[in-house]
């Protein structure tokens, strides 16, 4: 009757479900969710998979989402939460925001993707910028990059303590690891919600 799909590239999410930069085909926009929908003759919803990871987050007792941003770098890419008022933020038609268009010199695609030589400034830029603008009290890191390079978000949190702009200096710095279990988990319960709003 209902199926989700999660995909790291999409950028409108639900019945439209427009999927860009896939590599393995042309550059072009894709409504993946109509194009399946109207193959299988069954409703479709497409999700950005950090999506599933924001839920996550969401439903977690531990974690502060009043006031916060997360940033989850690794397996290749980048994705960008934000939570206001306790409400995830999504861009127009659902779209999930991109901090790869940030306007980094090295790319955060590149930097964020996987660890590398520039991956602490970059993550350094992301929060210096982001956070600052959006007003928000928590940063939360995510996936796979920095789970060997702990060390590293340390280096991070002390160069904000560092920084001429006191709105750095009170941020609580948190790395909630890698989680795509938990993610696909809330995922899952994301196909069943979505069933039974459909019945």
């Amino acid at each position: 009757l209902s199926t989700v799909i999660a995909t790291q590239a999409t950028i409108e999410q639900g019945e439209t479900g427009t999927m860009y930069r896939n590599n393995c085909l042309k550059d072009e926009n894709i409504e993946f969710a109509k194009l399946i929908s109207s193959k299988t003759k069954i409703r479709t919803f497409v999700f950005n998979f950090g999506y599933g990871y924001l839920l996550a987050l969401h439903h977690n007792k531990d974690v502060n989402t009043d006031s916060a941003i997360v940033i989850q770098c690794g397996e290749g890419s980048v994705a960008l939460g934000i939570f206001l008022d306790n409400k995830m933020q999504l861009g127009r038609n659902q779209s999930f925001p991109e901090c790869s268009h940030l306007p980094y010199p090295y790319g955060f695609e590149n930097s964020l993707g996987v660890f590398g030589e520039h991956s602490e400034d970059a993550l350094f830029f992301a929060i210096s910028v982001l956070a600052p603008i959006y007003n928000v009290s928590n940063v939360y890191i995510a996936g796979s990059a920095f789970e060997k390079h702990i060390d590293a978000i340390e280096n991070v949190k002390a160069k904000l303590l560092e920084n001429a702009d006191p709105r750095l200096h009170n941020l609580s710095v948190t790395y909630t690891g890698n989680g795509a279990g938990t993610y696909m988990k809330e995922l899952i319960y994301l196909s069943f919600d979505t069933l039974v709003d459909v019945l």
